[in-house]
């Protein structure tokens, strides 16, 4: 991957671990579909955002 894709250095600001602990903790249920996890979210979001898309 290119080191200055616009993608990746947004996504290296991020503390993505940080996050995610924090994010999973959210969702400790039995039951149900369990979560995706939260860099893939913000990913989607972030993309969304810069493109204009919404629902």
């Amino acid at each position: 991957m290119n080191p200055n894709d616009q993608w990746i250095k947004k996504t290296e600001i991020i503390p993505w671990h940080e996050l995610d602990g924090e994010y999973a903790e959210l969702f400790t249920g039995q039951n149900g579909q369990l979560a995706k996890p939260l860099h893939i979210a913000l990913r989607v979001l972030l993309i969304q955002i810069e493109y204009g898309y919404s629902d």
